[in-house]
């Protein structure tokens, strides 16, 4: 069953590689799937995290299989390899989030990825590129759901990762966490292809949900609901 996975996953990378090196050249935009080593990419692991695509716009690059991965230190994922960056806001509410010993434990071996790889000053840019949208989107969907079947998935952002991933959700009938007021919801709990999905505000913006009181709630829920899924 591993070397059948392994294959799989190898069988992945090569087709990413071949259809983002041709669209790539083509748009003139870098492009990457992971922020995280390749040695995480485990069957069944125990979280995935993933956004909508990378910040910045690179000219195009031609990868191989062993450069779809953007680890500071070949080891960690983005959030853990930038703990002491400051200058990048993204990982600050995910490290408290998961801060308590057996949630940083998870995060450590998160698979943490991009739902569209190419690169963009801002996601709504890649509106004028449908084609990298449809190519990535159709990849990543078969990463997920048919290689790697994580036992949960963490999307960052309301709106563009689950629109591409085809994820239907309510704010409201859907929201496992609310603000105190009760006015937004915080955290949205929905199963899709028998896996448990929780959609946040992205955390590089939305300050006000994600500091202070309303990240002490998540925080408490995302330790409630893994105790529950890895029964730790």
């Amino acid at each position: 069953m591993e070397n059948l996975f392994e294959e799989k996953l190898q069988l992945w990378l090569e087709k990413v590689v071949e259809q983002c090196n041709t669209l790539g050249e083509k748009i003139n935009l870098d492009y990457y799937p992971f922020q995280c080593a390749k040695s995480s990419l485990k069957k069944n692991v125990d979280l995935l995290i993933i956004g909508a695509n990378p910040g910045g716009q690179n000219p195009f690059k031609k990868r191989n299989t062993e450069q779809l991965f953007n680890s500071v230190d070949g080891i960690n994922n983005a959030y853990i390899g930038e703990a002491n960056n400051d200058r990048w806001k993204i990982n600050k509410p995910i490290l408290e989030i998961f801060k308590e010993p057996k949630l940083y434990s998870v995060l450590e071996k998160a698979i943490v990825m991009n739902t569209v790889y190419f690169g963009t000053v801002k996601a709504i840019d890649l509106s004028t590129r449908k084609e990298a949208i449809e190519c990535c989107k159709e990849l990543t969907k078969e990463f997920i759901y048919e290689i790697i079947r994580p036992k949960a998935v963490l999307i960052l952002g309301l709106k563009n990762a689950p629109n591409w991933l085809g994820i239907k959700y309510s704010t409201t009938t859907d929201s496992i966490l609310r603000t105190t007021n009760n006015l937004t919801g915080l955290v949205m709990k929905v199963n899709h292809n028998n896996i448990p999905h929780y959609i946040i505000h992205h955390t590089s913006m939305n300050f006000k949900f994600n500091s202070g009181e309303n990240l002490d709630l998540k925080r408490e829920i995302f330790q409630k609901e893994f105790e529950t899924i890895l029964k730790f």
